[in-house]
């Protein structure tokens, strides 16, 4: 035990230990270092991420991935179908909404026979396309997206599944059903 007679009173620190062995100095801690060691961590961590997003980007611009698209698209078979123009049926559904074949850079409200509601065929006869940004922007919240296109805060999609995430997996896989 350690007490007021015992010449190690105070207990010696792990420092002082170090020092008796010769395993330190009295530089080895030295507050100047710090700023220099402070400042390299700190420019080396954003190199990092830059090189990280850097690498990742690729990843990013795709925009989704098509197998998980697939899996994902099973949530729309309750109102949509795929079939391509020639009858083949890609994936069955139901067709209470647009058959989806082709709707990646396809005018809105423009398929054939569809009663699409008036706010979305007033936003084709304007020009909206489905282009790929579209299409992920639309399916969180169709009638929001809409109402954004249009203007008109009383118009509302028929569309009313909203798609909270996975939304660029499914483009990706409707894109990539197209020949």
């Amino acid at each position: 035990m350690c007490d007021i007679t015992s010449p190690h009173y105070p207990p010696p620190s792990l420092m002082d230990k170090l020092r008796w062995r010769g395993l330190a100095n009295a530089n080895m801690f030295a507050r100047s270092t710090l700023p220099y060691e402070w400042s390299l961590r700190m420019t080396r961590l954003p190199l990092m991420l830059v090189a990280a997003l850097g690498l990742a980007a690729p990843a990013f611009a795709d925009g989704g991935d098509a197998a998980k698209g697939e899996k994902e698209f099973n949530k729309c078979k309750a109102c949509h179908t795929i079939t391509a123009p020639d009858g083949t049926v890609i994936m069955k559904g139901a067709k209470v909404g647009p058959d989806l074949y082709g709707v990646v850079d396809r005018a809105a409200g423009s398929v054939e026979g569809f009663a699409y509601s008036d706010v979305m065929k007033e936003a084709g006869v304007k020009g909206l396309i489905w282009t790929e940004d579209n299409l992920v922007h639309y399916l969180p919240d169709p009638s929001k997206f809409l109402e954004e296109q249009s203007g008109d805060a009383t118009g509302k999609s028929k569309m009313t599944f909203k798609m909270a995430k996975g939304a660029e997996d499914v483009v990706a896989y409707l894109k990539s059903v197209v020949k």
